[in-house]
């Protein structure tokens, strides 16, 4: 039974409503509620409270007496064990002439009852300790949470009052990979300022800071295009004066900019059977042996692109890292229309490794060498497996992103 059940008993057992408990307690009957539907924990101080209420002691309250208050009367097992110590003690004694066992052993064994009865309370002592120990940190979690939540609240108020800024907001014009730049158009309406103060509007890009004066809209409101260096976190900042005294807040953020624009392979192996169960033999593994993959080149944004983009793709073959041979007919795709939002090239070769010449120990590897039209290469292993001693494949693993040189050296310049 739950805390909060024994109280809905208790309470009903006592003809009290919701609302009456909580005036007893000095609590709403929310929170009477709350505590019967064990949504919430009452603190030490309210569990006394219902305790005086409902005319009982704490841990009757807690069931700790029902469930761990130690009997008057000791259960077989206890007396068996009184009795062991009674006995070893006696064993142990020495003899005196005219001293005789018996006369000793009713109060031998009253001694081995009272050492039990002992072990017995402290046991009992300690789960108490550790029942309240347990309310008290469950208390602990309650009261952090909710203070957490409230210094939130109280936080945004107060930027909602402290804050500089009415709305901000800003529209991505265009991204110059040559330049490796993003251009921003930027509006900002303010709550106040002094009049004829320039208001300046920042963006801090790669470590690099660029600021512009913005012009006049009428009614507060402000705006300018800027162009910073393209990255995944661009920060947006204003300043202007107040009081002759220059103040600057941070208004907003871009994110994941350069990375929609990025080569982004993504990869897996269809299926393991057209080569897990292929056995080497003579240094050949038999027609057939196929590795089968599938790829996919994602961009995203493309529209905000100041000229058309070209992919060329290679997958190489290569055993102990050199290269055995690249793989034909690798699709290069290339995007000529400024307008499309979104790209993918795909692709679903199969690769034969029935052509290499292999030994036991040896590293496949299966690498793929992405280069755009803006000169930005890409290198990724697309799968890796190693010969064992019995001549088969043992697929080995590899990290999602990771990176294959060889693949890059080996490239035709």
């Amino acid at each position: 039974m739950t805390l909060g059940t024994r109280i809905a008993a208790l309470r009903r057992e006592r003809g009290l409503s919701q609302e009456a408990l909580g005036e007893l307690v000095g609590v709403s009957r929310q929170a009477v509620s709350k505590w019967e539907s064990d949504s919430a924990l009452p603190d030490v101080n309210n569990c006394v409270a219902l305790s005086r209420a409902f005319g009982i002691t704490l841990a009757q309250l807690l069931e700790l007496e029902e469930e761990t208050a130690p009997s008057r009367e000791l259960t077989q097992e206890q007396l068996e064990m009184a009795e062991t110590i009674a006995k070893k003690y006696l064993e142990s004694l020495p003899r005196p002439k005219g001293w005789r066992q018996r006369r000793k052993w009713p109060w031998v064994l009253a001694a081995a009852v009272v050492l039990v009865l002992a072990s017995v309370t402290a046991q009992w002592v300690r789960d108490l300790n550790r029942t309240v120990s347990h309310m008290t940190d469950e208390m602990m979690t309650i009261q952090n949470t909710v203070s957490d939540a409230v210094e939130q609240q109280v936080n945004a108020a107060l930027q909602q009052v402290t804050s500089l800024v009415e709305s901000f907001d800003y529209t991505a014009v265009e991204v110059n990979l040559w330049e490796n730049t993003a251009t921003f158009d930027l509006n900002v309406q303010l709550r106040q300022r002094t009049a004829d103060t320039p208001v300046i509007l920042a963006a801090r890009s790669a470590g690099e800071t660029v600021s512009v004066q913005a012009e006049d809209q009428g009614g507060e409101t402000f705006s300018a295009r800027i162009t910073c260096p393209l990255s995944d976190a661009i920060d947006f900042s204003l300043t202007f004066q107040i009081d002759g005294e220059n103040r600057t807040q941070t208004v907003g953020q871009a994110i994941q900019m350069r990375k929609g624009y990025s080569l982004q392979p993504e990869h897996r192996v269809l299926y393991t059977s057209p080569y897990m169960d292929k056995k080497l033999e003579k240094g050949h593994f038999p027609k057939g042996t196929v590795v089968p993959l599938e790829y996919t080149v994602t961009f995203d944004q493309m529209s905000l692109l100041t000229g058309p983009i070209y992919v060329n793709a290679q997958l190489g073959v290569f055993v102990n890292d050199k290269l055995d041979h690249w793989v034909e007919d690798i699709p290069s795709a290339s995007v000529e229309n400024a307008n499309d939002t979104y790209f993918s090239m795909y692709w679903r070769p199969e690769v034969d490794l029935s052509g290499l010449d292999l030994k036991a120990g040896d590293q496949i590897t299966l690498a793929l060498s992405l280069k755009d039209s803006y000169d930005r290469s890409l290198s990724q292993v697309l799968w890796r497996g190693n010969i064992d001693e019995d001549g088969y494949i043992q697929e080995q693993t590899w990290g999602e992103e990771e990176a294959y040189p060889p693949v890059e050296e080996a490239r035709p310049k």
